[in-house]
């Protein structure tokens, strides 16, 4: 993990009321635009460096696996087999981030902002947004659920900017 960057972000009480406001719904993390190569470098990153829980239809009797099989992923997506049931929970500490391999082109990740409970469990939360932007070479964004536009965090290596109002 790399070290957190000296970045100005609200307090802890603040984040916890905004960003993290156990309020029912999801936070999604995007990597947007991006292609097979990134998700393979995405399940190379998350398989080395977090516990994962990898969950497919049709792949080793349903059982989960302790590593996404990105050669399984990409016959799913030549195959044209969107409806496929396939989860991967990538374990941030405290916190799951669920990933549901929906297409190609975005690299779409959830997270329960309820799970975020501590100041440390959000360090763990940056910290992976941080790796992540750094081993793609991409921007990653957190933001409410379903909500591109509506983005608290923008990450891009170890720059980190906070949105306090991130609706349009």
């Amino acid at each position: 993990m790399l070290p957190l960057p000296s970045t100005t972000l609200p307090d802890w009480e603040t984040l916890k009321r905004t960003v993290y406001s156990d309020d029912g719904s999801l936070r999604d993390i995007y990597v947007l635009d991006t292609t097979r190569e990134d998700w393979n470098r995405w399940i190379a990153f998350v398989n080395a460096r977090y516990p994962v829980r990898w969950e497919a239809e049709g792949h080793n009797g349903g059982a989960p696996a302790t590593a996404i099989n990105a050669d399984f992923i990409a016959r799913r997506w030549d195959a044209g087999r969107e409806q496929l049931t396939v989860l991967a929970a990538v374990f941030l500490g405290n916190v799951q981030a669920n990933c549901h391999f929906f297409v190609e082109t975005n690299i779409e990740q959830d997270l329960a902002p309820g799970e975020i409970r501590t100041p440390a469990d959000h360090e763990q939360v940056l910290a992976y947004l941080i790796d992540l932007s750094t081993a793609l070479s991409k921007e990653v964004i957190l933001t409410e659920e379903s909500a591109e536009e509506a983005v608290w965090f923008r990450v891009n290596g170890t720059c980190v900017e906070y949105i306090s109002a991130p609706y349009i």
